[in-house]
């Protein structure tokens, strides 16, 4: 009896060890899984701290990127403001420089005994005008900034004009050679202002050689036609609208201010045409001929034959000088017949300009015709069929001018 107990309970413990063995088996497996997710809480605390601070390092970035683009903002408005500043002192230095640059050039023009000095003085007198450096940028982006150059170019000019403007009624192209002939007899005197007022209507169609570079450049970017302009080219588009403006064809509305200041000088506009006309073939005639083709004895002008110009004596014109003269075309090469048919071409424009698009007959001076008409051109006719075909041209535009026509 006793064994069979003892059985029993051996078996009983045997029976507990097997069963109490994958119990225990679970039990471990469930604390190692409660391990587990303990230490996923812990994870995920840790993921919710990074998260937390990966939004707060997003938010600092966001409110730094806020920060950049306020600062970029910020530095945007002090570059305008910086562009604007130096555009605005541009502005003002180069309406102070210019203005200085003309009035040195008109105190030369009225000084200069050479005709060629008179002549560069006029072309550095119209170069510095302000609208004759427009940019198109900057301050000069502005509505209506040319027309307000030009407004203020007009205006200036001619006053400069009625400074020079010598009361009498033709042109006298052969003054500027009288000047620098006899420097001191004619200082102050009217032939001086002739000629200074001559050496502008020569030089008017000048225009300063940024105008043209800047008009380039503004054409390419903006993709536009502008096109340089002149005081010439000013000058004889507004006396053309004239009729149109009197009859109403043309509002008195869209007539610009810089037009009004022309036609108002009307006048004093034509006379400088007349005097271009006259000046232009006087340049050409003092280039090809020699001095003592012009002159008496003393120096006085045989074109300055007026007797209030010198006084109750009147001059006469000596006859020899008045007879067939020699340009001989053989002994100029290519570029001085190009410039010399320059002069003469700037001539016949004008003339052409005053019969036919104004109905106004062009007034020569006698003395310019005369020597146009004594004159007796030759030339080599083997020097090849550039020099040949060049002498061809200026022949012609030569006899165009001589004549008239």
């Amino acid at each position: 009896m006793a064994q069979v107990n003892l059985k029993s309970q051996l078996l009983f413990i045997l029976v507990g060890v097997a069963v109490l063995t994958p119990a225990c088996d679970k039990v471990n497996k469930l604390d190692n899984m409660n391990d587990k997710t303990t230490e996923m809480a812990g994870t995920t605390k840790e993921l919710l701290s990074t998260s937390k601070d990966l939004k707060t390092s997003t938010t600092d970035v966001v409110e730094t990127s806020h920060d950049i683009k306020a600062l970029t903002a910020g530095v945007a408005v002090k570059t305008e403001t910086v562009v604007g500043l130096t555009s605005e002192i541009y502005d003002a230095q180069r309406q102070g420089g210019s203005k200085a640059i003309r009035e040195e050039a008109k105190k030369s023009l009225r000084a200069d005994h050479a005709g060629g000095d008179k002549l560069a003085d006029a072309v550095t007198y119209f170069d510095a005008f302000e609208f004759q450096t427009f940019t198109g940028t900057g301050e000069d982006k502005a509505e209506g900034k040319m027309d307000l150059l030009l407004h203020d170019a007009m205006d200036e000019f001619f006053m400069t004009l009625t400074e020079f403007n010598s009361s009498l009624p033709d042109s006298s192209p052969f003054a500027m050679k009288v000047i620098e002939q006899s420097p001191t007899f004619y200082e102050n005197s009217q032939t001086n202002n002739q000629a200074c007022f001559d050496a502008l209507a020569a030089t008017l169609h000048f225009t300063n050689r940024k105008l043209k570079e800047n008009i380039t450049a503004l054409n390419a970017k903006d993709k536009t036609e502008l096109q340089p302009v002149s005081f010439y080219s000013l000058i004889t588009a507004t006396l053309m609208k004239e009729k149109d403006i009197n009859s109403g064809k043309i509002p008195d509305s869209q007539v610009k201010s810089w037009e009004a200041i022309i036609l108002v000088n009307r006048d004093v506009a034509l006379k400088l045409l007349q005097a271009r006309h006259n000046a232009a073939i006087g340049v050409f005639l003092n280039a090809v001929l020699p001095p003592p083709s012009f002159f008496l004895s003393g120096g006085i002008g045989i074109g300055e034959i007026l007797p209030r110009w010198l006084g109750k004596r009147v001059m006469k014109v000596v006859d020899y000088s008045m007879k067939d003269w020699t340009l001989d075309l053989g002994k100029l090469n290519l570029k001085q017949l190009q410039k010399y048919q320059d002069y003469l071409q700037h001539a016949s424009d004008t003339r052409t300009y005053l019969q036919t698009k104004l109905n106004i007959q062009p007034v020569i001076n006698p003395t310019v015709q005369a020597y146009l008409n004594s004159a007796k051109l030759k030339g080599n006719s083997e020097d090849g069929a550039v020099m040949a075909a060049a002498r061809t041209q200026f022949v012609g535009v030569f006899n165009q001018v001589k004549g008239g026509d």
